[in-house]
């Protein structure tokens, strides 16, 4: 009965980990991710960092290195403010590992005054 507790609580337990994002902190002002650190490869991300008032939206989107002015983006992601007051913070879920190598962020945020 005590093995059957133990490998519910496992198999929870690892379901629970599944679901989690790896945090990558943009600092609009140094203008760098992650504080310097290396991007979190094969997990998927979730982009955060401080707005100024004047942003209503971020985009991001991930080209491969080599890629030529024609490619389409492996992968695109945007949030935009929903709310009638200047956000201070964003959070951005890019469900899109990145490889290794091989792989470029590209990122705007675009101003609406």
């Amino acid at each position: 009965m005590k093995s059957i507790g133990l490998s519910f609580l496992l198999c929870l337990s690892s379901l629970i980990l599944w679901g989690q994002y790896a945090t990558v902190n943009y600092d609009l002002h140094k203008n760098y991710f992650n504080d310097g650190q290396p991007i979190p490869a094969d997990e998927y991300l979730m982009f955060t960092g401080e707005l100024p008032p004047a942003v209503e939206r971020v985009e991001l989107s991930i080209f491969t290195e080599n890629r030529k002015a024609s490619d389409e983006p492996l992968y695109q992601a945007s949030w935009q403010n929903l709310q009638s007051s200047p956000p201070k913070n964003f959070q951005l879920p890019v469900n899109y590992g990145l490889k290794g190598s091989g792989a470029m962020i590209l990122y705007s945020s675009t101003l609406f005054l």
